[in-house]
């Protein structure tokens, strides 16, 4: 963020292979065909999403947006990508092949991130002024049910067979476990201000 450059890793040898400028790039979300990149860019008034060509490792568009970008996700079948900004009350859907924003998909207030994962029917997106997982249809944008979790929830990521959720709550200080079917949910206690989950395969 602060050198105005993303990096690319060599997994294999753990090391820096390249780096492009980007102006305070913030979360990048990644094409499940692994060709682009979408960087979040934060820059003060020049707020865009930057679409990063991943094989020529280099800038080749930007959509401008009005607010500074939070999270971006790209959908599990690459169809959309799911993006918040700062003070908008609503997740922004933007079709990656016309790099248009299509939709709005109301949330209460401070949403953070939102997906649609595999083997899932409904979207799910985090709301953190309302602590809550809010249950979208991803193919209206419609908003269909919440289910209350911790304070300041900020991840969330699915079970494989996609019938559980688990939320960070960073501001609870534990994890929320959420049979998406039924809405239960169970709570763990973890350390302090927990952000990032992986669900192992």
């Amino acid at each position: 963020y602060d050198d105005d450059r993303i990096a690319f890793i060599d997994t294999t040898k753990q090391s820096v292979v390249a780096t492009t400028e980007v102006a305070k790039p913030h979360t990048i979300a990644i094409s499940p065909n692994g060709k682009l990149a979408y960087v979040g860019s934060q820059a003060p008034g020049n707020f865009a999403l930057v679409i990063i060509d991943v094989g020529a490792r280099a800038v080749v568009g930007s959509v401008k947006l009005d607010k500074p970008p939070r999270d971006l996700e790209f959908s599990h079948d690459g169809k959309a990508l799911y993006f918040t900004q700062a003070g908008i009350n609503a997740v922004q859907v933007l079709d990656p092949k016309s790099d248009k924003v299509v939709a709005e998909i109301p949330t209460g207030p401070s949403p953070h991130m939102a997906n649609f994962f595999p083997n899932t029917t409904l979207g799910i997106a985090l709301v953190q002024g309302s602590s809550e997982l809010l249950l979208f249809d991803p193919a209206t944008y419609k908003p269909v049910r919440s289910v209350g979790v911790g304070k300041q929830p900020h991840w969330v990521t699915v079970s494989g067979d996609g019938k559980t959720a688990y939320v960070s709550n960073e501001g609870s200080n534990d994890v929320s476990i959420v049979d998406l079917a039924s809405g239960r949910t169970e709570t763990v206690t973890v350390g302090n201000a927990p952000r990032k989950l992986v669900v192992q395969p």
